[in-house]
């Protein structure tokens, strides 16, 4: 397995972002405690530091490409989830479907043992 590479700090002064807060972004309220982090946000660290903190830290938004491209992904997300949920669905009517044949069966060979 390849070593891993020690993760860079991100330079406060870099694009001229040091008036930046470090704690939230710029034209948004400051982060609180009851800040929610969301899966988004942490792909964009583990995939790369540095545009997370570009976007996150210092409040660059991504060209118009990427932007198009973001919008298509939480699109095909959203799809995504739907179908995730239709799938849980049909799952526990599945479950549900089984339990009530098993329940039949039972009370079919229960009746046939009492009609002999």
């Amino acid at each position: 397995m390849p070593a891993r590479r020690k993760p860079s700090r991100p330079i406060v002064g870099a694009l001229g972002a040091s008036s930046a807060p470090l704690s939230g972004r710029p034209n948004r309220r400051p982060r609180e405690s009851g800040y929610i982090v969301r899966a988004s946000e942490l792909g964009s660290y583990a995939y790369c530091e540095r545009a997370w903190w570009l976007r996150y830290v210092a409040g660059l938004a991504p060209a118009d490409a990427g932007r198009e491209r973001l919008e298509a992904g939480t699109v095909r997300h959203a799809e995504h989830g739907r179908g995730v949920e239709r799938a849980a669905l049909l799952w526990r009517v599945g479950l549900l479907c089984a339990g009530l044949a098993g329940v039949a069966a039972l009370l079919w060979a229960l009746i046939a043992l009492l009609a002999h």
